[in-house]
C-alpha cells in the first residue's frame, strides 16, 4: 500500500487532479463552454474567462482511506 504522505504519492495525485481540471489547451482565451440559457432554453457558448466550479466530495477518502485534509489541500493546489 502506498503511503499517501510520500512525495511521489502526492505528486501522482496532483497530476491526476491537474489532468481532470485541465482542458487540454493552454490558451484559455479561445476556449468556450456550453451553458444552458437562464430559462432552461437552448445551450450557447461562452468564453472561459472565469473559473468553473467543481465538486469532488471526499475524493479518495472512502474505500481508498485517504486523509480528507491532505486531499483537500491537494485539490486546492491543483485548482489554483
Amino acid at each position: 500500500r502506498v503511503n499517501q504522505y510520500e512525495t511521489s504519492a502526492m505528486l501522482r495525485e496532483l497530476q491526476k487532479l491537474w489532468a481532470g481540471l485541465s482542458t487540454g489547451r493552454s490558451d484559455k482565451h479561445d476556449q468556450t463552454r456550453d451553458v444552458r440559457g437562464s430559462g432552461g432554453g437552448t445551450y450557447h457558448s461562452e468564453p472561459l474567462t472565469a473559473p468553473c466550479p467543481f465538486a469532488t466530495g471526499n475524493w479518495g477518502c472512502g474505500a481508498f482511506g485517504g486523509d480528507p485534509s491532505l486531499k483537500s489541500l491537494l485539490q486546492w493546489m491543483a485548482a489554483s
